[in-house]
């Protein structure tokens, strides 16, 4: 199946979740200055000037900067795929409740391996991939980042599984590979402690550069869900069970570090999010055919069961980890690659029975870019020197030495907004 995966930051979306809009301004701004006349290219460079002083407004310029040309135009190269273990314990048939019976049952996804392209302005942007195998996997992501607050969201769903109870992988009846469905959706808001140092984009979308090593606490509210569909035909292997769902909310707490020994020339990058969930809606179906007799012709009727189970813990603990690499070669071309792993736990208790579901979901992504746009120097020497400075002089403010922290507890851990 083609792989979608589009990638929409509005300007204005951008500007609500980023913080302060640039025209609130404080009384210690720069004072602005007549504007001079000129043409549309003149205005194009000033509204650019503008906008990149917004997107450093707040940020120590000595730890984090822009790349010099706005645009960036990647060639991207990517591999998700979904790991499922499931497992159910003295779970009692509802079409005969004298029966129970246990099911271990280890699902793993086809790799969906995809080339595509992507093309954005500081960050906004759009993109699009195309499957280079038959995964039968359907999956769309899209993601709007800030200067200290994000948004991601993600839905894989997979319907090419090998499927096996312990080292016996499943077959139907007549020999073909049965029908599961696995799909997993994810909606996360991420918020950094200490955005003033530390970029979580600079790693993840090259729309900033790390030229200092620090680190951030982090902040999450996240949703998440797994829905898995068994095959009917495997009746007797898999327990009456036809499949489960879960819905959780949560919130997280976690911690990132970019490390460059270079000034941003090469950045590593590394980040864990622990989510504490605290609500769960899970839901179990099952399914039992029965042989009746209509009109004095044998047949069967088919009855399905769907209830909801307890979890078998008020709280309980899943994680999401990441790790990136990106080389600027030059101020034009770059590489990065980066992985991510998240993990859902599903662990629901009704009575003496019990139903375990361990989910990993995992992603991998190589990319190669190229940088275009008008350098500083054009611009300055269209504008001239003394309208370039006021347009990129980022405004001071009175209050930034209120909060007296430490240096190292300030670049690594938390700081408080400039």
């Amino acid at each position: 199946m083609r792989y979608l995966r589009i990638y929409i930051w509005l300007l204005m979306a951008f500007l609500l979740v980023s913080g302060n809009v640039y025209a609130q301004g404080d009384e210690h701004e720069p004072m602005e200055a007549p504007k001079a006349k000129g043409n549309g290219l003149d205005w194009c460079y000033r509204t650019a000037l503008k906008v990149d002083r917004f997107l450093l407004r707040g940020i120590d310029t000595s730890y984090i900067g822009l790349p010099e040309h706005s645009w960036r135009v990647a060639l991207n190269s990517g591999i998700i795929g979904i790991n499922s273990r499931f497992g159910a314990e003295n779970v009692m048939n509802p079409f005969a409740p004298e029966q129970t019976y246990n099911l271990y049952l280890n699902m793993q996804t086809k790799p969906s391996i995809n080339l595509g392209f992507n093309i954005g302005l500081r960050g906004f942007g759009f993109g699009y991939n195309w499957d280079l195998i038959d995964s039968r996997a359907k999956n769309i992501s899209f993601s709007l980042g800030g200067k200290y607050i994000g948004i991601e969201f993600l839905r894989k769903s997979s319907s090419n599984i090998k499927a096996s109870i312990g080292e016996t992988e499943l077959k139907t009846k007549d020999g073909t590979a049965p029908f599961f469905m696995i799909t997993n959706t994810s909606l996360s808001v991420w918020y950094s402690l200490n955005s003033a140092h530390y970029s979580h984009n600079a790693a993840i979308k090259q729309s900033y550069i790390q030229r200092k090593s620090a680190g951030s606490l982090l902040l999450q509210v996240h949703y998440a869900s797994t829905q898995v569909e068994l095959d009917a035909r495997l009746n007797e292997f898999l327990g009456h069970l036809l499949g489960c769902e879960t819905h959780q909310v949560g919130v997280g707490l976690g911690y990132g570090i970019n490390y460059t020994p270079n000034k941003g020339k090469v950045l590593l990058h590394a980040s864990a999010m622990a989510q504490l969930i605290c609500f769960s809606h899970n839901l179990v179906s099952q399914y039992e055919e029965f042989p009746i007799t209509v009109g004095g012709k044998d047949t069967t009727t088919i009855q399905y069961a769907l209830y909801r189970v307890q979890s078998r813990y008020p709280v309980h603990v899943t994680g999401t980890m990441r790790a990136a690499v990106s080389w600027e070669i030059n101020k034009w071309v770059h590489l990065s690659a980066w992985g991510q792993v998240n993990n859902t736990r599903f662990m629901a208790q009704a009575m003496d029975a019990t139903i375990d579901l361990h989910n990993w979901n995992w992603q991998a992504n190589l990319s190669v870019a190229v940088r275009l746009g008008v350098g500083n120097d054009r611009i300055r020497k269209r504008l001239g020197a003394q309208e370039y400075e006021r347009l990129t002089t980022l405004p001071t403010h009175a209050n930034q030495d209120l909060v007296k922290l430490p240096d190292w507890f300030t670049r690594w851990f938390f700081s408080p907004k400039l």
